[in-house]
């Protein structure tokens, strides 16, 4: 279940328990990123694609947290399980 953590320095990031959790949020973020992108809000091009790119960096900092707490430790096998990014 999404949480927020307690911790002041972060208190805006969200908590995940599994990487389903991650995963149906950065595809919320990623969808209102391009939705935004579609009404003009954001230059479709470059600024689409930097959201989207922090969004898959943020994505890969959450799996490490989620495999930290059931490890006690970081595992750098999240980030090479990661596929490319199309938007790269």
């Amino acid at each position: 279940m999404w949480s927020t953590s307690t911790d002041t320095q972060d208190a805006q990031k969200p908590r995940f328990d599994s990487f389903e959790e991650i995963d149906q949020w950065f595809d919320t973020e990623r969808k209102a990123v391009e939705l935004a992108a579609n009404m003009k809000i954001l230059d479709i091009n470059v600024r689409t694609q930097k959201a989207i790119h922090g969004l898959e960096a943020e994505r890969i900092e959450l799996r490490r947290g989620v495999l930290e707490h059931r490890d006690g430790h970081a595992d750098q096998s999240v980030h090479d399980a990661e596929s490319p990014s199309i938007y790269s």
